[in-house]
């Protein structure tokens, strides 16, 4: 669960965490889509025990100056993952908020790619299934048995 919550919240993070100040046309636009409602929500939930951990605080910082970062990204999931197994009521709460944005289209597992993905480093990691017009191409880098 703390791997879709966090890519859920990265892209909203900036505004989520400006969203308590002098809210900006970006800020309104971004948390007035369907998806933005969500993770209002959602956050409103998280941030009062986020920030009462230093280390969560800091993940969720870096998040929110560069949503894109693998690196970032992966240690606010980590956080995450040790804020929810801590507090099981509240894990219960997400998964339940998580599941009602699944349900309403705010979130959603439908990828549609318009041009070429490639992986540089080895692989593309899926969370549920592929299915479609489907090719397949590269090559190798080990040496085949022989």
């Amino acid at each position: 669960m703390e791997a879709a919550l966090t890519s859920f919240l990265a892209p909203l993070l900036p505004y989520l965490l400006k969203a308590g100040q002098r809210a900006g046309q970006e800020v309104t636009e971004a948390l007035g889509t369907a998806a933005g409602q969500h993770a209002k929500t959602i956050w409103a939930k998280l941030f009062p025990k986020v920030k009462e951990r230093p280390a969560e605080t800091d993940a969720v910082d870096d998040v929110a100056q560069n949503p894109d970062d693998e690196l970032a990204r992966s240690a606010l999931q980590h956080q995450l993952r040790k804020l929810l197994r801590d507090d099981p009521a509240l894990r219960d709460e997400i998964a339940r908020m998580m599941s009602e944005a699944k349900r309403s289209g705010a979130i959603t597992s439908h990828v549609t790619v318009e041009r070429d993905v490639r992986a540089d480093r080895g692989s593309i990691g899926v969370i549920g299934s592929i299915g479609g017009d489907l090719r397949m191409q590269g090559h190798r880098d080990d040496k085949e048995p022989g």
